[in-house]
């Protein structure tokens, strides 16, 4: 995807998600933390589609998942007397953040610079599968 079209998609959807939040609560914290957030979450995840929207279930994708949703009701649960909403938006775009940037890291490791350095992984390809690399690795994350 275009740099640019994938930052004003992001930026979109950080719009939308904190528009959504803000008629929940005038935390203008919040909702400035939760617009950063996802639009810095969403500009990764779709720099890495296959990643994060490719492949097949895993286990791996349920625990995080059900991992994320669970944290995120805490925090909205235990944030005050009342549930609130905005600290578990907040808490799922920090998971997701977690991830993705996680992807991206893995990616750097494996990178060409990288790689001629002699640092990173051995082994083969980018995150995404689409790297060279002729080692043993299948370049995919699972």
């Amino acid at each position: 995807m275009n740099r640019a079209l994938r930052y004003l998609a992001a930026l979109l959807l950080a719009a939308a998600v904190s528009g959504g939040v803000s008629l929940t609560t005038d935390s203008v914290a919040l909702l400035v933390g939760i617009f950063v957030i996802y639009a810095v979450t969403t500009a990764i995840a779709l720099r890495y589609p296959t990643l994060v929207w490719g492949g097949e279930s895993s286990l791996v994708s349920g625990v995080f998942g059900g991992g994320a949703t669970f944290g995120g009701l805490m925090l909205a649960d235990g944030v005050g007397a009342d549930f609130h909403f905005a600290a578990a938006m907040l808490g799922l775009g920090l998971a997701g953040f977690g991830l993705t940037t996680g992807f991206w890291m893995l990616d750097a490791t494996n990178s060409p610079e990288v790689a001629a350095r002699g640092e990173g992984r051995s082994g083969g390809g980018s995150v995404g599968g689409s790297g060279g690399g002729s080692g043993s690795g299948s370049g995919g994350g699972g």
